[in-house]
C-alpha cells in the first residue's frame, strides 16, 4: 500500500503558503468590496442635489424671462452651494451665483423670439464650494410660445348721450391678437365668465350704447394672444362720466353766495336737479329753487361765511334722470366786498365798419381786490366768456379797448365785471352793459 504524506518541513511550508494565499484572497476581496463602496459613498456624499419642478418636459414656456422652480441643497458635510449653470440644447446659457445671504437664487431662462414655435430641452447643473456638481434631469419637448401681452392701462369713460358712453384706453402691447372688453351692471353685479365684447388688435376705443342713465356700469379690458391673456386694466365705471361734459365749477361771491357754472350739453332737458352737501350732516340735499332749463349758471345765496360746500348737478326729462356731474367744492370768504363801480362801455353803439374801437371803463370799488375780470357774451343766448383779467391799484379808473376774440360782429354784446378777492373768490358782478354793433 502506498501512503501519501507530508514531511514535517513540508507541512510548515504548506501552512505558510496557505496563509499567504488566504491573505491575498482576503485583500483582493476587501479591495473589491470595500474599496468600491467607499468610492460610491464619496461621490454621493460629496455632490449637491437638484430637483426641477417647473417647467417640465412636454410643457410650455414663453419668449423672454421664464423662472425655473427648483430645490437644491449641498451634501450634509459640505461647504455650501456655489452657483448654477443653465443649458439649452446642451449649450451653455447663463450662470447664477448663490445669494449673499445663502438663500437659493431665482433661476431665469431667457428665450429669444427666434425660438417661437420650436421645442427645446434644458437642464441645470448645480455646483458646491468643494467643486462637486450635479446635473438635473433633462427637461425636453418644451414648446416656446410668444409672450403674454402687456396689460392695457388708463381706461377713460366719456359720456356721449344719456344712453351711450365711449371707452378709451392705452394699448401697451405689440403682440396682442385681440382685446377683451368686460362689463358688469351695477356695483353688486358680476363680470361673468365670458367677455362682453371681443375687439381687434390695436383697438384703443369703443362705444357702448343702449345704457340706462340711472344704472352704473363697470368696465375693464385686457389684451390676449395665443399664449394667454394679460392682466386686466384698472376698473372704470360710468359714475361721474359726465364730468368732462358738465364741467361744473363753483366760485365764492364773498361770504354770502356761491356762483355755479356748467355746460348744458343735453338739448332737451325739462330742468336741472342741483344738490349740495349739508355741512353739518354730510348728506346731499336739493337746492331750492332749482336752476331753470337751458341755463348754465346759478347763484346760491343760502350760505354762510368761511364754510365749505360741495355741489353736483344733473338734468331730468319726462322719463329719466341723467347721471350726476363732477363734484364742485368751494369755501366761502370771510367777508363781502363791493363790485366795480360805474362799469360802462363807450360808445354803446358802433358801426362794424367804423375805425374806432369801443372801450370798457370802471372804477375800483374794493379795499380787498387783487384784480378785475371782464366777461362778455354775444347774443342773449350766448355763454359768457372771459375777455380779460386786469391787475390795478386802489382807487384807479380802468379803461380797456374791447376787441373780442375773432373781432366784432354785427349784433348785441353783453358785458359785466367783478373784482377778484382771492383764488376762486370774487365780488358780485356789476350790472350788464350792452354794446350794439350795427352794419
Amino acid at each position: 500500500m502506498i501512503k501519501f504524506g507530508i514531511l514535517p518541513n513540508e507541512g510548515k511550508l504548506f501552512m505558510k503558503l496557505r496563509s499567504k494565499i488566504f491573505f491575498l484572497i482576503s485583500a483582493a476581496l476587501s479591495f473589491s468590496m470595500f474599496g468600491c463602496v467607499d468610492s460610491i459613498i464619496d461621490n454621493t456624499a460629496g455632490s449637491p442635489s437638484i430637483n426641477i419642478s417647473s417647467p417640465l418636459s412636454n410643457g410650455r414656456v414663453v419668449v423672454g424671462e421664464n423662472n425655473i422652480s427648483y430645490e437644491a441643497a449641498d451634501h450634509a458635510n459640505g461647504q455650501g452651494l456655489s452657483h448654477f449653470d443653465i443649458y439649452i440644447y446642451d449649450t451653455f446659457l447663463s450662470t447664477t451665483a448663490m445669494n449673499d445671504d445663502g438663500t437659493l437664487p431665482t433661476l431665469t431662462m431667457i428665450l429669444s423670439e427666434a425660438l417661437i414655435d420650436s421645442r427645446i430641452s434644458y437642464y441645470v447643473i448645480v455646483y458646491n464650494k468643494d467643486g462637486q456638481s450635479k446635473k438635473s434631469t433633462v427637461q425636453d419637448n418644451i414648446l416656446v410660445l410668444e409672450n403674454i401681452p402687456e396689460a392695457p392701462s388708463d381706461i377713460i369713460i366719456t359720456l356721449l348721450t344719456e344712453h351711450s358712453v365711449n371707452l378709451l384706453w392705452t394699448d401697451n402691447s405689440d403682440n396682442e391678437t385681440n382685446f377683451e372688453l368686460w362689463r358688469k351692471v351695477s356695483s353688486s353685479g358680476t363680470y361673468g365668465e365670458n367677455p362682453y365684447r371681443i375687439l381687434p388688435m390695436n383697438t384703443i376705443s369703443t362705444d357702448d350704447i343702449g345704457l340706462s342713465p340711472t344704472i352704473e356700469y363697470y368696465y375693464k379690458v385686457r389684451a390676449i394672444n395665443e399664449t394667454g391673456a394679460s392682466a386686466f386694466s384698472a376698473e372704470a365705471s360710468t359714475s361721474g362720466t359726465s364730468s368732462t361734459l358738465w364741467n361744473l365749477k363753483a366760485y365764492a361771491i364773498g361770504s354770502s353766495a356761491v356762483h355755479l357754472t356748467w355746460t348744458d350739453f343735453y338739448p332737451n332737458e325739462l330742468g336741472f336737479l342741483l344738490e349740495r352737501v349739508n355741512p353739518l350732516s354730510g348728506t346731499w340735499e336739493r337746492v331750492d329753487p332749482l336752476p331753470l332749463r337751458n341755463t348754465t349758471e346759478y347763484i346760491d345765496t343760502d350760505v354762510t361765511a368761511n364754510t365749505t360746500y360741495t355741489y353736483r348737478i344733473t338734468y331730468y326729462t319726462n322719463t329719466t334722470v341723467g347721471p350726476w356731474s363732477n363734484k364742485a367744492i368751494i369755501t366761502t370768504y370771510y367777508t363781502d366786498d363791493a363790485p366795480p363801480k360805474n362799469f360802462m362801455v363807450l360808445p354803446s353803439t358802433i358801426q362794424i365798419s367804423a375805425s374806432a374801437v369801443p372801450f370798457v371803463t370802471w372804477e375800483d370799488n374794493s379795499n380787498l381786490e387783487n384784480g378785475t375780470q371782464v366777461e362778455y357774451r354775444f347774443g342773449s343766448e350766448g355763454r359768457y366768456e372771459l375777455f380779460g383779467t386786469y391787475v390795478e391799484d386802489y382807487d384807479h379808473t380802468a379803461k380797456i379797448y374791447f376787441t373780442p376774440t375773432g373781432g366784432l360782429r354785427v349784433g348785441t354784446y353783453y358785458l359785466r365785471a367783478r373784482h377778484i378777492l382771492a383764488e376762486n373768490v370774487y365780488t358780485h358782478y356789476t350790472n350788464e352793459v350792452i354794446l350794439t354793433v350795427i352794419p
